[in-house]
């Protein structure tokens, strides 16, 4: 489970969650709860299976979403114990560490509560209005998405450009606009977007969409 979700930033409701965590104790499975976008949340409150059923939750998480450290390449995982350990050992033997600067960085982000809140606060705000932005001009050029709730994605049906979302991408690079087709996502005919950039930028890229539909 991945929510807020990658690619359509669709937050999953409490009670969807509780009712998922209790399937797994009953029928003895683990729930893997993906939360790298848990502070990226504009409507609604994050909420992890693990505190329902712990035993039955990986819970796995890092620093590059809410941070703005991608590429640092830091995750962690929380779970049953005997679970943790086997990873670890896999892991040991697979991948060497990650860099020191990188854990260090990772630490103080989640140890110094006050200024992370405050980074992530302003961050939030920000997502949140280039979430608008982006939204509202797809919706004046007769584009349909879907309104993420969290996350930083905004998946948007490509039939008004192309016949497949392959195609909708090939025709949106051309035009100077890079997104990710929904293939990969088993999304059919959509492509996805990421707001995660400037509002100048958002506008430049909704500009270019605009162009590119007078040629269809």
């Amino acid at each position: 489970m991945n929510s807020p979700n990658n690619p359509t930033g669709a937050v999953y409701p409490r009670e969807v969650l509780e009712a998922l965590a209790r399937l797994a104790v009953e029928h003895d499975f683990y729930l893997v709860s993906d939360e790298i976008y848990e502070h990226l949340i504009y409507e609604g409150e994050p909420f992890s299976p693990g505190r329902v059923a712990p035993e039955h939750t990986l819970t796995v998480n890092g620093a590059a979403k809410a941070f703005a450290m991608t590429g640092w390449r830091i995750g962690y995982a929380c779970g049953p114990k005997a679970v943790i350990k086997a990873m670890a050992d896999v892991s040991s033997q697979s991948t060497t560490s990650p860099d020191t600067i990188a854990q260090w960085a990772t630490l103080e982000a989640l140890t110094n509560q006050e200024a992370s809140r405050a980074f992530v606060e302003m961050a939030r705000e920000a997502y949140r209005r280039r979430r608008d932005l982006l939204l509202e001009g797809l919706t004046a050029l007769g584009l349909k998405a879907v309104r993420p709730s969290g996350a930083f994605y905004v998946l948007m049906d490509t039939s008004p450009i192309a016949p497949d979302e392959v195609r909708a991408a090939e025709r949106l690079l051309e035009a100077g606009v890079a997104v990710v087709p929904g293939t990969d996502f088993a999304a059919y005919g959509h492509v996805r977007l990421s707001y995660a950039t400037s509002e100048t930028n958002l506008k430049k890229a909704l500009e270019r969409f605009a162009g590119l539909l007078q040629t269809v």
